[in-house]
């Protein structure tokens, strides 16, 4: 269980690879994961992607948004597995064959000082 002393753990996901130096630098310092979805724009981490199948009227990439929805469901619970229930969870340790459009880079939390 998650207390106020908890490590802070962050999963980024973007539709890109952007300039995104800060990122990185908050990933290296408290650790977390960070996904890039190949085939995506931003209205597909929304329910945007799904109002028409037509993309030109809905901004989405590539990928069919129901794909899109189902990793990023299956992604954020296991991060909310493993932060909040402690559980080990094998998707978030390697990349997974059964989301090959996933990049995933992890980066372990710094130990504090003692």
């Amino acid at each position: 269980m998650a207390t106020a002393k908890s490590p802070r753990r962050f999963l980024h996901v973007f539709s890109c690879v952007l300039e995104f130096a800060h990122v990185t630098e908050s990933l290296r310092e408290y650790g977390g994961w960070l996904l890039f979805v190949s085939g995506t724009n931003h209205v597909d981490f929304s329910d945007r992607s799904l109002f028409s199948p037509l993309r030109k009227w809905t901004g989405g990439g590539t990928l069919d948004p129901r794909r899109a929805h189902a990793l990023m469901n299956a992604y954020t619970l296991a991060f909310f597995k493993q932060t909040f229930n402690g559980t080990k969870e094998p998707l978030l340790e390697q990349s997974s064959s059964a989301y090959p459009e996933v990049d995933f880079q992890h980066f372990p939390a710094k130990q504090p000082a003692r």
